[in-house]
């Protein structure tokens, strides 16, 4: 890696929001089902982008100390942004990355983000984030979750 990279990775590096910020409520209509992010145009990001790294931001709050927050999330590919959406697989070759989020008191708090690589040379023109959050209680509980793809690895310099 030059010098360059090591003082001005941002340079690099584009970053979309690829799942608009949601609040997921215990036995509410979100509560496990899976939530499609933005199609995003690879050649609208000066294609071929090579990698990619995925960011789900959460926070959760009034989780019961026997209670859990599962977070899961994937990257798919298409060719059309709006349907023929099949998964891409992981840096270890999965296609799923989840984290679990543990209460510890009557009603705990707390942050993280779940995040994970992908190389995406080989992908399709369109990629969206998908992430699915999975409350185990009904109720108070409650996930706000976002999510966003930083992209690296272009030949040239991304547009300003």
């Amino acid at each position: 890696m030059g010098v360059a990279m090591q003082r001005d990775i941002g340079a690099y590096l584009v970053v979309k929001e690829a799942v608009n910020p949601q609040v997921v409520t215990a036995g509410g209509g979100a509560d496990g089902v899976e939530i499609n992010g933005t199609a995003i145009d690879r050649l609208a990001i000066r294609y071929p982008t090579l990698s990619c790294k995925v960011a789900i931001p959460y926070y959760v709050a009034g989780v019961g100390s026997t209670d859990t927050v599962t977070v899961v999330s994937n990257l798919q590919h298409s060719s059309l942004s709006t349907a023929g959406w099949a998964d891409l697989p992981n840096r270890d070759g999965t296609t799923i990355s989840s984290v679990v989020f543990s209460g510890t008191t009557a009603a705990s708090t707390g942050t993280g983000t779940l995040a994970y690589d992908l190389e995406i040379g080989g992908a399709k023109r369109y990629v969206r984030v998908n992430v699915t959050a999975t409350l185990s209680a009904a109720g108070v509980d409650t996930a706000d979750i976002a999510g966003i793809v930083a992209f690296g690895g272009q030949d040239t310099l991304p547009a300003a």
